[in-house]
């Protein structure tokens, strides 16, 4: 081997990986497996455990000795955007959305992102397929956020920032160029349903993350919003649940609408206060080795709605999948986002990182909503035209709100 060649082979396959829990934009991911070493040699490959009939690596080495010797402009080729392009394109192949291969630029900004007290504009964004095409689709605006502020809905594509084309981008691209900094103006193209298109000059703020809100409404409805499945929501969501029973609550509306999700943990911790003993969710892996996830509480004890959008995703939708399964509550509102899989996000050598897919999960009843989402059990939409301000979600005439007191009153 050539000490050209043995030089890439470092740089491309030797990779310690290094798993980070935690979550974010895209959210809902988890750490589960330990750090693992592999490693290729030329001719073949070559890794602990690797599979009979592994590709032979052969035409990799033809095709570089090829670009190395004979591409027309000799300064484009550099070994580390080879070694990046080649790395990129071994995860887009896999053609998940939510795996993606980060260099250093993207991975810095999205771990910037999940830090406390960014400046932008506060919305959750995502890669959503539609019609063969890959869109930057907002998951959710945060409460009193300038994205919401503006009008910025659940399902609402970016197709451009500032005029430059995101169609077939990444979420991190469209964060890359949506953060800034605080009183400083972006310029969004947004596409709603399908063909109400308009846009939008919205001023960056910093950006708090909220947590959970609760509160009494008239006629001893207690409402709960959940933000995202934060390290500690589980504990809060129990307290406030205590607060609003000792005030006298008949029932409960559990807000799981513009929720992007968060940790796995957190979301057995919150649907265990509301599903009684049994299956919250089944995490399943490559090998067919299944985890189960129990709740081991008596359940709620009271009538129970929780809302849902096209906002509810990851997290969210297991503890509505869990609800609605398990027959603890009636879900109103719109069909969830439809993210059913599980992520890891790894730190890699030199400052780059990747993020993949490893597992999926399914609902009590053994169904995958990846793709799909969960349908409500009554379907209320907000129909709000393009470029109109949304009613709050907690507003006293939002109709899904509207809707799910007028449920809860007829069961209390």
């Amino acid at each position: 081997m050539s000490n050209r060649r043995g030089a890439v082979v470092g740089a491309l396959f030797l990779v310690v990986i290094t798993a980070v829990a935690t979550f974010g934009l895209s959210a809902f991911w988890f750490s589960s497996h330990p750090g693992s070493l592999r490693y290729f040699m030329p001719g073949r490959l070559a890794s602990p455990g690797s599979p009979a009939g592994a590709p032979n690596m052969s035409l990799f080495w033809e095709v570089y000795d090829e670009v190395k010797s004979y591409y027309v402009d000799a300064s484009q080729v550099d070994d580390a955007k080879l070694v990046e392009g080649a790395i990129s394109g071994m995860v887009q192949a896999l053609g998940d959305p939510y795996s993606m291969y980060l260099d250093q630029t993207h991975y810095a900004a999205l771990r910037e992102e999940l830090q406390p007290g960014f400046s932008g504009i506060g919305v959750y964004v995502d890669d959503k397929e539609v019609g063969g095409v890959s869109y930057v689709t907002v998951v959710a605006p945060m409460k009193g956020s300038p994205g919401e502020k503006a009008g910025l809905m659940a399902g609402d594509r970016l197709l451009e920032v500032d005029g430059q084309d995101l169609v077939g981008k990444k979420s991190t691209d469209a964060v890359k160029l949506i953060r800034g900094p605080k009183g400083t103006t972006v310029r969004l193209t947004v596409l709603r349903g399908e063909k109400d298109r308009f846009s939008r000059e919205i001023v960056r703020e910093d950006i708090p993350y909220p947590t959970v809100d609760h509160k009494m409404l008239p006629g001893n409805i207690g409402y709960i919003r959940l933000y995202e499945f934060n390290e500690s929501i589980g504990k809060q969501t129990g307290d406030a649940l205590a607060d609003l029973k000792a005030k006298g609550a008949r029932g409960i509306v559990l807000d799981l609408r513009h929720n992007p999700g968060g940790l796995l943990d957190e979301a057995v911790s919150v649907a265990s206060y509301f599903v009684p003993k049994g299956r919250v969710v089944s995490v399943v892996y490559r090998d067919g080795s299944q985890k189960n996830y129990d709740s081991d509480s008596n359940g709620l004890g009271l009538p129970l709605v929780v809302l849902v959008d096209e906002g509810s995703a990851s997290a969210s939708e297991i503890v509505a999948g869990a609800i609605k399964d398990r027959d603890a509550g009636i879900l109103v509102g719109t069909r969830t986002f439809g993210k059913g899989s599980v992520q890891n996000v790894m730190t890699l050598p030199g400052g780059s990182g990747l993020r993949l897919t490893i597992a999926k999960y399914l609902t009590p009843s053994g169904t995958s909503i990846n793709k799909v989402g969960i349908p409500p059990n009554v379907e209320v939409p907000l129909n709000v035209p393009a470029g109109a301000q949304a009613p709050a979600l907690d507003a006293p005439d939002n109709p899904q709100l509207l809707k799910a007191v007028e449920i809860l009153k007829s069961k209390m």
